[in-house]
């Protein structure tokens, strides 16, 4: 079984809960991977850093 981090500001990171979600396979019921369960603390870093990539994105033409 695979345990998966969160991928915030271009890095793999743990979730500061240090709790995970079992991710099920629907067909065979076996348990295939876990992944964090992130908090407000995970999702406003990854806000932030959204928000300071779109900075530099912004100007990027199509």
């Amino acid at each position: 079984m695979e345990i998966k981090k969160l991928y915030i500001n271009g890095e793999f990171v743990d979730g500061n809960t240090g709790q995970y979600i079992e991710i099920e396979n629907p067909y065979t019921r076996e348990i295939i991977a876990k992944v964090p369960r992130g908090d407000r603390e995970d999702v406003e870093r990854a806000v932030r850093a959204a928000r300071k990539a779109f900075e530099t994105w912004q100007e990027v033409p199509v």
